[in-house]
């Protein structure tokens, strides 16, 4: 099958889910880089202070300083966009086939024939994807075998029906008509059960 089947069209596909994972990864990046802000802060810009005072007049220092925490401010907007950006692809991976899972099971139970599911190389869930296509093996099957059993239960009324219907009956004919539908049913109540 082609690859442009599988292409992703659309990157939100279960917007909650990815929007609320996107934002556990947002919240570890913006942890992650206020932490970093706020040691580089706390540990160098005393320093750094104290050092350039004697080089420096005093409102200088602080225009350097504040030009310093604005590029510090302004260097965390990447880290924010990567995340968010690794977010919702990272997320895709698992919401794409959800999504796709979800779509192909309610089909299932609506009673539509379905095909096997194909993910894409890399996303998740694929495992369950092939539990999923075994069982639709497993259902077709039995479709099958119930097909064939009713078409059998079909022919042995059709038989009694010819049977019963003669001017005089061949009795065990019929007797045996009734024991091969009574087989019928119970072969398809084994199927179903």
């Amino acid at each position: 099958m082609a690859d442009n089947a599988y292409k992703r069209k659309t990157y939100l596909v279960k917007r909650a889910f990815q929007l609320k994972y996107t934002g556990v990864i947002l919240l570890f990046i913006l942890m992650t880089v206020f932490l970093a802000g706020a040691t580089t802060y706390y540990a160098v810009f005393p320093y750094l202070s104290e050092k350039l005072a004697n080089v420096y007049p005093q409102n200088r220092l602080i225009s350097i300083l504040s030009d310093a925490n604005l590029k510090l401010l302004y260097s965390s907007v990447i880290p924010i966009v990567l995340a968010v950006w690794i977010g919702i692809m990272l997320s895709h991976r698992i919401a794409g086939p959800w999504s796709r899972l979800e779509t192909m099971l309610n089909d299932i139970a609506k009673g539509n024939v379905v095909k096997a599911i194909k993910l894409r190389k890399g996303d998740e869930l694929q495992s369950l994807a092939g539990a999923i296509n075994r069982l639709i093996d497993r259902l077709e099957i039995h479709k099958e075998t119930t097909a064939g059993q009713m078409k059998t239960a079909q022919e042995n009324i059709e038989l009694l029906k010819e049977q019963a219907s003669r001017p005089n009956p061949d009795l065990v004919a019929i007797r045996d008509a009734v024991i091969k539908l009574q087989a019928s049913l119970d072969s398809f109540k084994s199927v179903i059960s």
